[in-house]
């Protein structure tokens, strides 16, 4: 008992830890070690790691391209394996060669590149860039990561043909752990490394809370896994060998899951709730991480048990959390090959867990009477879920590295059609093999179950045929894609440094048309630009006519903007293009236009300079003209200052949600300006608020906890362009509303005393 006990605190210890200095840092000492890490990933080992391009993004391309070539010699293994307990002869030829069959050899190796190759490398590399976007920031060492990347399948190459010469056993597997434990380590310090770029008061994410802790458990497994080896600890062994097998895998395959729905979906993660709980994976026994018996008695079998079915709980929760973030997204699952997969996934996910869970418990407690069904079912996994899984990570994550667009969608998917069927076939039909062998054995009959086995090599075969496929297109996308332009989400490449303003008046987004970004230094006053052209916009006098006239129909005809825009916009393209803007203007009876001046009257504001009217840029010019027009309205020259927010208690305010109102209260008591509160919003610096760091940010600012439906609805309130996001020129239109409503309440309050 207490031997146990010491095992499972030192793991929760270690894990903990690493979490706390993830998270807070190491105080003083943070810089200097930092450099220290850095210049050892750097340098080490001498001269080898200086022969690997230190490019954006080699090092996470390298891990999914040897991931993937892995995972296709694996699909091959796994096909010869099933083949031959159809027919154990099929291969005698070779004897003259030197080899003969060995089931336990072959299975051996199948499971090592499998999982240690194949899944285990491709998601390694989708996880390093998961991070180093979740940290806004490239990651730390591009070289040392490939050069891991190479150390690890080296590794997994010498341990093979180890194997075809020499019994692999107890000993030399755990000096091959202790082994893989350094490149882990190397590993996780890229990550922490990464980690510690993001910007000041950011949280962690849950998809990189998954990839540290998991990178951190494997760390842990191996070393212990080596270690209770070497002083015979058959309990560390086992619990060690739990987390490599169970921990490591599924937090990769959690992670991948999340992030690739998201970015596919355009939508934030469903529920922050349930994205913690898949945390709980880190304090359960996971089914999938039961390999052997674990030799338990008495209470130690009730609390295994428990840990089990506690580890169901962060798939089921991920699993929901995926489906539900696809809600009102559905187009995305027929546009992007890795959402079709990351659903498939999340589909799956729950039944391969309880079956897992049945049998793992039957392995766990010694009886062994579904070891077969649990092998099965094990393999099952990585086949379907892993294999989904890498043709999500080649099709969608791999192209984001390189910068390039995926060569084929249709081939990828092809690639998602032939994994599924080919793996979920080859599981049905193995697992009513090892059931019809059981009844067989059961009833004392001798007979061949060897039909099934057939029937389940000709279904992995079509996912050796998928996984080629995914492998094919991959590499067409890295050598030979279309290049993109958009780069990457962190970039701020190009954003000038400094900006003049002369005198006049603008907006913010005028701002960011010229090329600004959140930390571009605004610098007032002076005669010259410090950027090379010149942005002074019109003052409130120097509006067209005919814009004026539209203000004044767009007052009178008590229609607000949204209606207006909608009527304008014909073809309902959410854009007004010259043609529709001349069309509009004559049936509100402003003014009759030639296509000439629609067009140069139109480009007067268009702030976005692409030839278009957005609905953001209809209602910022309706704004202004209405300041201008109150300005003016003032009489003595003096412009009518807005009162505080508090003071908004007419019937006008009851437009906006109470917690708009407190967030514009705790915009003017904090003193901040609105680049700053969108700046500490904006999380992933992509120069948009989604719902996820809308919610995030209003409970930061202790303003209100929101349950992401409510979010979703008050974002509805504030994204004048319904793209589901708020920019920053959204977020300054709120801001002044409630300003205007703040000041037409104190309006109406003087004119009630006089």
């Amino acid at each position: 008992f207490g031997n146990v006990t010491f095992i499972m605190l030192d793991l929760v210890v270690f894990l903990v830890l690493v979490a706390y200095f993830a998270n807070r840092g190491l105080g003083t000492m943070s810089q200097s070690l930092r450099q220290l890490a850095i210049f050892l990933l750097d340098k080490a080992p001498v001269g080898l790691v200086d022969l690997f391009d230190k490019g954006e993004g080699k090092g996470a391309r390298n891990w999914m391209m040897l991931g993937g070539l892995w995972f296709c010699i694996a699909a091959t293994l796994g096909f010869l394996q099933t083949w031959l307990r159809y027919d154990p002869t099929a291969l005698d030829s070779l004897s003259s060669v030197g080899w003969s069959y060995n089931a336990d050899a072959l299975a051996q190796v199948t499971d090592m590149v499998l999982v240690w190759g194949g899944f285990g490398m491709v998601l390694i590399g989708a996880g390093l860039v998961i991070q180093s976007r979740a940290a806004g920031a490239a990651l730390a060492s591009e070289a040392n990561a490939t050069l891991v990347a190479f150390g690890w399948s080296v590794l997994i190459l010498v341990n093979i043909l180890i194997s075809i010469f020499i019994d692999v056993g107890r000993f030399e597997q755990a000096l091959f752990n202790l082994i893989f434990a350094a490149l882990a380590g190397a590993l996780l310090l890229n990550h922490l490394l990464t980690l510690g770029e993001r910007g000041e008061g950011q949280p962690i994410e849950i998809p990189s809370w998954m990839l540290i802790l998991g990178h951190t458990a494997l760390v842990w497994g191996l070393l212990a896994n080596a270690f209770g080896h070497f002083t015979s600890n058959t309990q560390l062994e086992w619990i060690s060998s739990s987390v490599v097998s169970g921990w490591f895998p599924l937090s990769l395959a959690l992670a991948v899951m999340t992030y690739s729905v998201a970015k596919a979906s355009g939508s934030p993660i469903w529920s922050r709730n349930l994205s913690m709980a898949m945390l709980l994976l880190f304090v359960a026994i996971t089914p999938f991480g039961v390999s052997a018996s674990s030799s338990a008695s008495g209470l130690w079998v009730t609390i295994g048990a428990i840990g089990i079915t506690v580890g169901l709980f962060p798939l089921l929760a991920a699993s929901t959390n995926t489906i539900a973030t696809l809600k009102g997204r559905w187009d995305c699952l027929v546009e992007e090959p890795a959402a079709t997969c990351s659903a498939a996934v999340a589909l799956l996910l729950p039944i391969f867990a309880v079956g897992a869970f049945f049998t793992a418990l039957d392995t766990f407690a010694g009886i062994g009477s579904l070891a077969d069904v649990h092998t099965t079912v094990n393999q099952g996994f990585f086949w379907v879920i892993g294999g989904l899984l890498v043709v999500a990570t080649l099709s969608q994550l791999l192209p984001l590295t390189v910068g390039r667009e995926l060569s084929s969608r249709s081939k990828a998917r092809w690639a998602f059609w032939l994994v599924l069927f080919g793996g979920l076939g080859w599981t049905i039909t193995s697992l009513m093999g090892d059931f019809a062998q059981m009844a067989l054995d059961d009833a004392g009959v001798e007979g061949s179950v060897a039909g099934f086995r057939l029937t389940a090599s000709v279904f992995l075969y079509g996912s050796l045929m998928g996984f080629f496929i995914a492998m094919h297109n991959a590499t067409e996308t890295v050598f030979s894609g279309t290049p993109t332009d958009s780069g990457d989400a962190y970039a701020g490449a190009g954003a000038p440094a400094g900006y003049r303003l002369v005198a006049g008046t603008t907006t913010i987004r005028q701002l960011l048309g010229q090329g600004l970004g959140i930390d571009s230094e605004i610098i007032v006053g002076g005669e010259e630009p410090v950027a090379t052209t010149a942005m002074a916009a019109p003052s409130g006098d120097e509006f067209a006519p005919e814009l004026i006239k539209f203000a004044a129909y767009l007052a009178e005809s008590g229609k607000d903007v949204f209606e207006v825009f909608n009527e304008m916009d014909t073809n309902q393209d959410q854009v007004i293009d010259s043609a529709e803007f001349r069309i509009g203007m004559s049936q509100m009876g402003v003014a009759e236009l030639s296509h000439e001046e629609a067009e140069a009257l139109l480009n007067s504001f268009d702030i976005s300079g692409d030839g278009n009217i957005d609905l953001p840029e209809l209602d910022i010019l309706s704004m202004r003209i209405h300041n201008a027009a109150g300005d003016a309205d003032d009489g003595d020259g003096e412009t009518t200052e807005a009162a505080p927010v508090a003071q908004i208690s007419t019937p006008s305010d009851e437009e906006f949600a109470p917690e708009l109102v407190m967030f514009a209260e705790y915009l003017a008591e904090s003193g901040k300006n609105v680049f700053e509160i969108f700046s500490e919003m904006d999380l992933n610096k992509d120069l948009v608020i989604d719902a996820f760091e809308f919610r995030e940010g209003l409970s930061a600012m202790e303003i209100a906890d929101l349950a992401p439906w409510d979010v979703e609805s008050l974002m509805k309130s504030v994204d004048l362009s319904g793209d589901g996001k708020i920019d920053l020129p959204e977020l300054d239109i709120l801001i002044m509303r409630i300003n205007n409503a703040a000041a037409a309440g104190a309006d109406a309050g003087t004119d009630e005393e006089e």
